[in-house]
């Protein structure tokens, strides 16, 4: 017996969904039941579309309705015309009476009532844990489901405010009919029309249609197969379980002992040693300072020569070694010093050897401070070693005076070191980082600086203060990272815990290198949080299928959870899906 397919069609419902509904259905009879007004009577192609599909198909179509325009456009394009007939409408209150007596529209209201998702919210909490302590046994008492306005900290499964909509209609209906099963659409329709089938060899009555689909009790059992089997079809499809959980968490405040070597290829927290790489620097700073002091003085001038030796030994000259300038000036050298001998050529001496030395004038006084000039050796006059020994200046001699004029400060002397050793270090550390790329140095390293060279001691005269400072370092840089594994496995092997990075904050301090620069040891202070454990996959395995109650004993059971929310998705979904796949897990640290 063929079967009858009832569409029904709204004012607002587009042409391309009930032509697809059309086409796609199995039904071999559809029947279009049209309101007054419907958006489709506006164009006559779709009447002929219908009737295009109905021929190709050989699917029976005919229309009912109330609008002329509608009706009119049906009959043009050769589709059937189902009319009213008084004598019937009897037949169909009779029959609406008796679907009424039914439960039908009960139990597929029950289906069909509600399009919410359910979100079973289960929150299970318990007091925090110290590091490596396990939970007392039973641990604070869980309460059951209880509803939503119930306290948060409560273990609780309520309804979800997202919706999972589910289409029982074949079509879109009128406006005002939207909750109404195809049944009643069927017997409504010919409640209100009778039927008569226009332009066709016979007509299709209330009394066809119960041979098509037979008894009410067949149509019952029909409609609630199809529920059954859809349900099944849906909830094994389309059930799904997401899982937020907030495990237990714990302060963070310990201090390790590192050391970095340039030996280490690997991480070895058993000795909390990380492999490193040895850099080192050299930088000098110069600048030149006013001087605030002044007072009479009697000064030398000083400054500094080369002195040469053309001979083939060396030659030794005693502290206070006169050097003559050529204006007869006399500057002496302050200490005891020896000349290197000349180097040998390929047949001749052709290189002298040569040393610097600083020289005072022989006494106070401004005509002392000449320009750069030679130097000659009066002790040695008269002898062979005259001609081999003399000196030269490169820069002028300075500081000599008599009477009123600046000095050197303790202030001025001590501001100026201050300032170029703060500058060189600077560079120096600049210079590493830049050397070390992405691997760290330390703030702490220890910076060398040298003597300071000036023009001027404390308390002498000058118009300026002219010094220089040369800074060195040496370090093992190493990669953060490697750090952050230490803490890592420190904090698990001491408590079952994990790290929670963003809230990690380490210092270093007190770093020293050894002698032989391949090892640098340092302290490290590590401050943060750090949770428990939690193993996604075990849980997932542990908990498919159960309903709430068990997963409520479930989470009560695993002291490393403070708190878990549980989202079952359709509404219709009771138990986690077995399928593992389906299942998602979220672990949240605050």
């Amino acid at each position: 017996m063929p079967s009858t397919k009832i569409i029904n069609v709204s004012r607002d419902d587009s042409f391309e969904d009930i032509f697809n509904l059309f086409r796609e259905t199995p039904a071999e009879e559809v029947i279009f039941i049209f309101p007054k007004g419907s958006q489709l009577a506006r164009s006559e192609a779709n009447f002929k579309a219908i009737k295009d599909e109905s021929n190709t198909s050989g699917k029976e179509v005919s229309i009912m309705t109330s609008d002329p325009v509608v009706a009119e456009l049906a009959l043009n394009h050769g589709i059937g015309l189902l009319e009213s007939s008084p004598s019937r409408r009897s037949e169909s209150s009779r029959q609406v009476k008796v679907k009424s007596d039914e439960n039908i529209d009960d139990d597929w209201n029950t289906v069909a009532k509600s399009d919410d998702e359910v979100e079973a919210d289960l929150i299970v909490s318990r007091r925090r844990f110290q590091m490596g302590q396990s939970a007392p046994a039973g641990g604070r008492p869980l309460v059951d489901v209880v509803p939503e306005h119930r306290e948060r900290h409560r273990l609780r499964v309520k309804e979800s405010e997202d919706q999972f909509n589910i289409d029982v209609r074949n079509a879109a209906t009128d406006e005002n009919d939207d909750d109404r099963t195809e049944d009643e659409d069927i017997v409504k329709v010919w409640q209100r029309k009778g039927g008569r089938v226009a332009k066709r060899p016979t007509n299709l009555r209330l009394g066809s249609i119960g041979r098509v689909f037979g008894s009410r009790k067949t149509v019952s059992i029909l409609i609630a197969s199809i529920v059954l089997i859809v349900g099944a079809v849906l909830y094994s499809t389309l059930a799904s379980a997401k899982i937020i959980i907030r495990p237990q968490k714990q302060e963070l405040n310990f201090q390790l002992k590192v050391t970095v070597s340039t030996q280490a290829a690997s991480v070895n927290p058993e000795f909390n040693r990380v492999p490193g790489q040895l850099f080192s620097a050299q930088k000098e700073k110069a600048e030149t300072f006013p001087v605030s002091g002044e007072k009479e003085v009697a000064q030398k001038a000083g400054g500094k020569i080369t002195i040469f030796n053309k001979s083939a030994s060396t030659q030794k000259l005693v502290a206070t070694t006169r050097f003559e300038s050529p204006e007869g000036l006399i500057f002496r050298v302050p200490q005891t010093i020896t000349v290197p001998a000349a180097s040998a050529g390929a047949s001749v001496l052709s290189t002298p050897g040569s040393i610097e030395s600083i020289v005072y004038a022989d006494r106070p006084g401004p005509e002392y401070n000449i320009g750069p000039t030679k130097f000659t050796i009066p002790g040695l006059k008269g002898t062979a070693k005259f001609d081999q020994f003399y000196a030269a200046s490169i820069d002028p001699m300075i500081g000599g005076v008599v009477g009123l004029a600046k000095v050197v400060t303790e202030a001025d002397f001590t501001r100026a070191l201050e300032t170029l050793t703060k500058k060189v270090k600077n560079e120096v550390t600049q210079s590493l980082k830049k050397q070390s790329g992405e691997l760290k140095i330390l703030d702490s390293t220890n910076i060398e600086v040298s003597e300071p060279v000036a023009n001027a001691k404390i308390g002498e005269a000058a118009e300026s203060l002219k010094m220089s400072v040369r800074g060195s370092a040496r370090t093992v840089a190493f990669r953060e990272s490697d750090i952050l594994e230490l803490v890592r496995d420190y904090v698990a092997e001491n408590g079952d815990l994990e790290v929670v990075e963003k809230s990690l904050s380490i210092n270093y301090s007190d770093s020293t290198l050894d002698s032989t620069a391949k090892n640098m040891s340092f302290t490290l202070e590590a401050r943060g949080r750090a949770a428990a454990k939690v193993n996604p996959d075990k849980v997932i395995r542990d908990i498919a299928g159960m309903n709430e109650d068990s997963i409520r004993n479930y989470f009560r059971s695993l002291k490393e959870v403070e708190s878990a929310r549980v989202i079952l998705s359709p509404f219709w979904v009771k138990k986690i899906p077995r399928d593992h796949d389906k299942v998602k897990i979220e672990v949240v640290v605050d």
